[in-house]
């Protein structure tokens, strides 16, 4: 499976209100830099990701979990953006932009399957 070229650049305040996270999208012949905001965060529940600087005229996504038993839990995102130059922008490149978002999440997913055991065993020792 192939994941997007994502860099982190920068961290800034861990995951609460206000913290931001630069990123660096690159590819052959461009590289684009990213900045986002975390808000709405409450502690094992949920976050927002809010574009600072970035390409998209607006994205805000919605990361919230619900613990499903003692060792597993259930991870939702919702994503809403608008590209900057609207209905050309979604009739031009709207498959090539889902087609990346979709790459996106099922890297962010895998990643995700795969620190469960360290979850698991965080959750047990504590």
């Amino acid at each position: 499976m192939v994941s997007e070229p994502v860099r982190v650049l920068t961290q800034e305040g861990g995951i609460h209100d206000g913290a931001r996270v630069g990123l660096e999208i690159s590819y052959p012949l461009v590289s684009i830099r990213w900045i986002v905001e975390h808000s709405g965060y409450s502690e094992s529940r949920q976050f927002h990701d809010i574009q600072v600087r970035g390409t998209f005229a607006f994205w805000n996504i919605h990361t919230g979990s619900r613990r499903m038993g003692l060792a597993a839990c259930y991870l939702e995102d919702r994503l809403q953006y608008a590209l900057p130059f609207g209905v050309l922008d979604r009739w031009l490149f709207g498959a090539l932009v889902e087609g990346k978002l979709a790459r996106l999440f099922e890297c962010r997913h895998r990643v995700t399957r795969e620190a469960r055991p360290r979850m698991r065993a965080h959750l047990r020792d504590n």
